[in-house]
């Protein structure tokens, strides 16, 4: 290929030669052509050879020099064309960047409204999230207690199963116990029921007996001594609730003072008595 140097070159040995020689050579690198093989270009109407000629898409033969001309004139008119589209970009771009601009603006009034707004609304939320970390803090605080509480209990329930298993051990020995007074309650029943037969026996025995309040009438101090130590049992049984509580009261009396041995030592130490009753 040749390029713009060589182009400029070839123009500039052309103008210096005549119009004879420029039939007879190519314009471009003055090489002498036959007449067969001339090509004319079809642009500038000068000869070319083979090696500096080109068919165009227009199918004409057509030299280097037309060539780069045509192509230059492509290139202006097609980077003209991108210049003026260019251009309307950069216009629509522009006019896309005033409107950014102002909806910039709009945005940036409607964000610092909106940043009020929420400083206006977080500050009574903060102090609700306040509230409720301190209800938090209280409540785990009286969560804590309460298992504290819980812990205590549950030592309680222990100790009062303890007790209770103890107290079940105790209610059952007690039972034994019970089932224990319980025969021996009924032996002495069995005891009791014998000995009121046999004071049935004793008081039909008594009955035929002379009474006691009748021989109190005859009988000197040392005689009723003797007969309340050797028939008190006689005497009480005989005696009823009608009859006077201070003979009654006598012969216990006698009888507690005989336990303590305080009469035995009396009647030791009491003088003899003359008695005059046949009846002891």
């Amino acid at each position: 290929m040749v390029t713009a140097f060589q182009s400029r070159k070839f123009t500039s040995s052309l103008s210096s030669s005549n119009d004879a020689s420029l039939e007879k050579s190519c314009h471009l690198c003055s090489k002498p052509l036959e007449k067969a093989k001339t090509k004319i270009c079809a642009s500038c109407s000068k000869p070319t050879c083979k090696y500096h000629s080109r068919i165009n898409r227009s199918g004409l033969i057509v030299c280097y020099n037309c060539m780069y001309e045509e192509i230059k004139t492509n290139l202006i008119i097609e980077k003209n064309k991108q210049i003026a589209i260019y251009n309307t970009d950069l216009i629509d771009i522009a006019k896309q960047r005033k409107e950014l601009k102002h909806d910039i603006k709009e945005k940036t009034s409607k964000i610092q409204k909106l940043e009020k707004q929420l400083q206006n609304i977080e500050k009574p939320f903060e102090n609700k999230c306040e509230n409720i970390n301190r209800r938090i803090e209280s409540e785990i605080k009286y969560n804590e207690s309460i298992q504290n509480e819980l812990t205590q209990l549950e030592t309680v329930f222990r100790d009062a199963e303890r007790t209770k298993n103890a107290m079940k051990n105790k209610l059952l020995e007690t039972e034994g116990e019970i089932e224990i007074l319980n025969k021996n309650r009924m032996n002495l029943e069995c005891g009791k029921d014998m000995l009121l037969n046999r004071l049935n026996v004793l008081m039909a025995e008594t009955k035929e007996l002379v009474p006691y309040i009748k021989l109190r009438e005859f009988l000197c101090g040392k005689c009723k001594r003797a007969i309340k130590r050797r028939f008190s049992e006689y005497i009480i049984g005989s005696i009823g609730q009608d009859q006077s509580r201070s003979i009654f009261e006598s012969v216990i009396n006698y009888q507690k003072s005989v336990l303590v041995g305080y009469n035995s030592r009396k009647i030791k130490d009491e003088p003899s008595e003359s008695c005059n009753c046949d009846i002891m």
